[in-house]
């Protein structure tokens, strides 16, 4: 469990992520959103982030409606960044046209996206993209501390052709800022796309 005071910028990014996909919800089915908004805004007034997550995937699974697969994304990686597995798993099989993972699936240690101008600190990294919720969606498993990755991210060769940029990394806890990519400084390396 972490502890209350600390976390403050996984707290703010998880906090953008909700209200992006109530946003979201809004634009593509106000009725279902004018009926979730006051519960929604009294869980995030009390950080209560788990709790209003949970309304707007309650709302979004029983509310007779088609949401883009931005608000898809938007609540799997918040889910993601909160670890609430179950909660995971269940928005992961509502995006939409979810196309196969790069890499495939059966890679030990798995591959995951990174962006790797989300740098935190010297070989530190982010974990809170889009792209790679996506694929520990597509994995259909959550980041955990201790666990080992292959991070990659689209480059181009100092001759102009497509690469991805490849890193073995682990994750672990950073505070301020929640599961991060710790990556080996001897680990980075091109491949061809």
């Amino acid at each position: 469990m972490r502890p209350v005071t600390t976390y403050t910028e996984l707290w703010r990014e998880i906090k953008a992520r909700l209200l992006a996909a109530s946003a979201l919800m809004r634009a593509d089915a106000p009725a279902l959103h004018g009926r979730l908004t006051a519960e929604f805004r009294s869980w995030l007034e009390h950080n209560e982030l788990e709790l209003a997550l949970d309304e707007l995937l309650a709302g979004a699974e029983d509310g007779g409606v088609i949401l883009r697969r931005r608000f898809w994304e938007e609540l799997g990686t918040a889910a993601m960044r909160m670890t609430l597995e179950q909660q995971f798993l269940r928005i992961a099989e509502r995006i939409a046209d979810l196309e196969p993972h790069i890499f495939g699936t059966e890679h030990s240690p798995p591959y995951v996206c990174c962006d790797f101008n989300g740098l935190i600190e010297t070989d530190v990294y982010s974990l809170n993209g889009v792209g790679t919720a996506l694929d520990f969606a597509r994995l259909r498993i959550l980041p955990r501390a201790s666990q080992r990755l292959i991070l990659y991210d689209a480059d181009i060769g100092s001759d102009g052709t497509p690469t991805w940029l490849l890193a073995s990394a682990l994750v672990a806890e950073h505070e301020p800022f929640g599961l991060v990519a710790q990556v080996s400084p001897n680990s980075y390396r091109s491949q061809p796309r």
